[in-house]
């Protein structure tokens, strides 16, 4: 596992070993910021069930300002630290341990808000419905807010208001839905 494109282009990052890790593969990884299309640039990110950290990071390389790490796993936390520090991102970024539940309720009592969201839970468990429930209340979202989730093909993905999905794309057994704040002003564009 790599960092694809921007600064950090190359720079490996680690995967926690006997870990029964599900890390977004770099094709699918390519694949989603190929659609974001560089509108990255000094955007705050929150990285959902962030694992090794691949997805956040891969923001930071290509231009984000900020991204916060949510992660409950002891082996993927010590990793995604591990990431962080070894592409020199500690000053841009920030790790909290725990459930993603938890996280929310600690980044919203601290007023804290995100242009871009990425939500990829363990399959199987119906984590990405509950969790992109969870964040249809959240006053973490911004007008402009674009959420990612990573998905199996057996857990469909609607829209939860006030988020629209806007695209949605096929990648072997992974799905990647992208969800819109249908609060946005008519001034913000489609990916």
């Amino acid at each position: 596992m790599r960092v694809i494109s921007g600064t950090l282009k190359g720079k490996k990052l680690f995967a926690p070993r006997g870990v029964s890790l599900r890390p977004t593969s770099d094709r699918v990884r390519e694949s989603i910021f190929d659609i974001l299309q560089g509108a990255l640039e000094g955007l705050r990110v929150l990285d959902l069930f962030a694992g090794t950290g691949a997805m956040g990071i891969e923001a930071l390389s290509r231009g984000a300002g900020s991204a916060v790490f949510i992660e409950n796993q002891k082996s993927s936390l010590e990793t995604l630290r591990k990431n962080l520090s070894g592409c020199r991102l500690e000053g841009v970024s920030r790790v909290l341990g725990g459930e993603v539940e938890e996280g929310l309720r600690i980044l919203e009592g601290q007023g804290g808000q995100f242009e871009l969201i990425f939500l990829d839970p363990p399959y199987g468990k119906g984590l990405a419905r509950r969790t992109l429930g969870r964040l249809a209340e959240s006053r973490i979202l911004l007008p402009e807010t674009l959420v990612v989730a990573e998905h199996s093909p057996v857990e469909e993905l609607e829209g939860i208001f006030p988020l629209a999905r806007v695209d949605f794309r096929k990648y072997g057994g992974t799905r990647i839905s992208f969800f819109r704040n249908s609060r946005a002003t008519s001034t913000d564009h489609e990916n």
